[in-house]
């Protein structure tokens, strides 16, 4: 299964500098990644407004429900805040205190993360606000150089 996941420079850089080693998806409501990812499957990274540039394999994924595991939650972000791309454990309980009203929690670990030929996609279909798209071939998503005239 292919992933798309769209983020903000800050943390894609991140990632591409092997700094960001988790990706973290929290919602309010049980919606994608949650669920949906799988070791072995593939992730692609997309800038907000941008290209897709990157892509690593999925090693590892946990998901948590805030309502049976709260501190559980806490616990592994002040623990890995390094490996989230949280700079300190000050920014890390800001980002737990930001996230107290979403209900799930999906945590990625990234392996083989590497840097690609960027290309656009089309999100038709999903939601323009969709920051998680699965899909079982993400080439079906790649636009067609013809869009562009």
């Amino acid at each position: 299964m292919h992933h798309v996941a769209i983020m903000n420079k800050k943390f894609l850089r991140k990632v591409l500098c092997g700094e960001k080693t988790i990706e973290s998806r929290w919602s309010k409501h049980r919606i994608n990644p949650f669920g949906a990812v799988a070791v072995g499957d593939d992730i692609f990274f997309k800038l907000t407004g941008g290209k897709v540039m990157a892509r690593a394999k999925i090693c590892g994924v946990r998901y948590f429900e805030r309502k049976d595991q709260e501190t559980a939650i806490d616990d592994f972000i002040i623990n890995h805040s390094n490996a989230l791309g949280l700079e300190s454990e000050g920014i890390a309980r800001d980002f737990i205190f930001n996230n107290k009203k979403k209900n799930y929690l999906t945590l990625i670990d990234l392996d083989e993360i590497c840097q690609i030929e960027s290309f656009d996609i089309c999100k038709d279909g999903f939601g323009i606000r969709s920051g998680w798209i699965v899909i079982d071939d993400i080439r079906r998503l790649i636009k067609n150089k013809l869009d562009n005239k």
